[in-house]
């Protein structure tokens, strides 16, 4: 070592060289270092979550929870499996253990849950995944006195649009609640045509639902033929033949029921400055960088999206993370600008 030290102090050229390199090397490296507020944290964890509406808590713990739970329990991999009940949802964690390949364990995973088929009827689909905690660059918030419904629309397109800026990867839009068909049925009116609430579920069922009809073959190649009858509004479902009478007059659903087309009966709501508001979160994907990514999304905020809205409709940016970034990266520079400052005194 005290070879390499006096070399270099007789040739103070090569050391000049090396020192300049080292900080263009730097300066080179700076470029591609991810630039975030916070890191992205994978956990080591599975989620499984199943929807069961109309269900409590209790069932939904004795017939979704503790299925899932029986069949993932002894996989290898699993460290330990905890699960959460709630009206209408189930989730169930599996926790994995360290350095155990995640992708092998959600395939293992997937394929257990899959295997189940005693799960009620009325559930739908199970939904497993590994979650990804992102923060957030940055919010945005469109605030307006708009029916729910067009305020929702204009969330969708505006997302779509922030979602197609560079560096952005994901736009999530929050603050608003699903839509909602509901099917209010009454008792006194099916008993005047002689129907019961199974015949209307049945009717619903046979009607709104798309089913292949299979292929035709001729000399072109063959043709895929399918029915295409699923109900998507409330207008859709009004217009279900309940029944047919011999005379050939029908009862549509309209005529025993009154259809919502609507939202879930959620009581989260969002307000700002006492006007209806939904939330668009803006995240960054690999290689972060929430100074770049801010800058797009205020520039779009400010010369694209102001002009183009409606009269009474306001657009805040708020919780910009770079701020915070600029600030500590400001710090470390003005930091290290000063240690290079001693070493040349």
């Amino acid at each position: 070592m005290n070879g390499i030290m006096k070399w270099f102090v007789h040739n103070p050229v090569a050391a000049n060289l090396l020192m300049v390199m080292l900080v263009i090397g730097g300066l080179v490296g700076l470029q591609k270092v991810g630039k975030e507020s916070f890191p992205s944290i994978t956990p080591h964890q599975i989620e499984v979550s199943v929807v069961y509406l109309g269900a409590g808590p209790e069932e939904v713990e004795e017939r979704i929870i503790i299925r899932i739970e029986e069949a993932v329990y002894d996989l290898d991999g699993v460290k330990r499996v905890w699960g959460t009940a709630r009206e209408g949802i189930g989730f169930v964690t599996i926790e994995g253990l360290d350095n155990y390949d995640m992708q092998k364990l959600l395939n293992d995973v997937k394929a257990r849950v899959d295997s189940i088929n005693t799960f009620p009827r009325l559930s739908e689909r199970p939904m497993v995944s590994q979650p990804v905690f992102n923060n957030a660059v940055m919010r945005v918030a469109i605030a307006a006195d708009l029916p729910e419904a067009e305020l929702k629309e204009m969330g969708r397109r505006i997302r779509n649009e922030m979602a197609a800026l560079k560096g952005v990867a994901r736009v999530e839009l929050n603050g608003i609640r699903p839509y909602e068909i509901s099917i209010e049925v009454d008792e006194f009116t099916l008993q005047k045509y002689g129907l019961s609430f199974n015949d209307v579920a049945q009717a619903i069922s046979r009607s709104s639902v798309n089913m292949p009809a299979g292929k035709v073959d001729n000399e072109s190649g063959n043709i895929q033929i399918m029915t295409r009858g699923q109900s998507y509004t409330g207008a859709d479902f009004e217009n279900i033949v309940v029944l047919r009478n011999e005379d050939g007059t029908r009862v549509l659903l309209s005529d025993v029921a009154k259809v919502v087309d609507g939202f879930t009966e959620d009581k989260f709501m969002a307000h700002i400055n006492r006007k209806n508001a939904i939330l668009l979160n803006v995240n960054t994907g690999e290689n972060p960088n929430v100074v770049a990514v801010s800058e797009a999304v205020t520039k779009y905020v400010e010369e694209e999206l102001k002009p183009s809205l409606p009269d009474g409709v306001e657009a805040v940016i708020w919780d910009d993370q770079s701020e915070g970034f600029k600030s500590r990266a400001s710090t470390l520079i003005s930091n290290g600008l000063g240690g290079l400052a001693l070493v040349f005194i």
